[in-house]
């Protein structure tokens, strides 16, 4: 791992992943600052990046859509809620390329 990579895994990552997440679910926050576990439903293009659809229920009612114009970013999308609350990786849609490094290196 490069240093460059460490920095970046120590800044965007603080936190590991929350072992209470299934594979294919995230943390969302919402313009009210209420966190919502949330799973992908859709995904688009839009110019350079990746949007995405995604779907969550609230208290076990009504599967409700969140996406904004065309979708949300996945910097958006976060696999630990005290990162989600801090927005800690905001900046930065390859999050998850940075804990498939870090989950490596932490196995080796």
């Amino acid at each position: 791992m490069t240093d460059m990579t460490k920095r970046m895994i120590e800044s965007y990552l603080p936190n590991p992943r929350d072992p209470e997440l299934d594979d294919t679910e995230y943390y969302y926050m919402r313009d009210d600052n209420k966190v919502f576990k949330v799973y992908i439903s859709e995904m688009f293009s839009h110019e350079d990046q990746s949007l995405y659809g995604c779907r969550y229920s609230h208290n076990g009612q009504k599967v409700h859509t969140c996406y904004f114009w065309d979708g949300i970013p996945m910097r958006q999308l976060y696999d630990n809620k005290q990162d989600c609350l801090d927005h800690s990786h905001l900046m930065y849609d390859n999050w998850e390329q940075l804990r498939t490094i870090q989950q490596k290196e932490s196995t080796q």
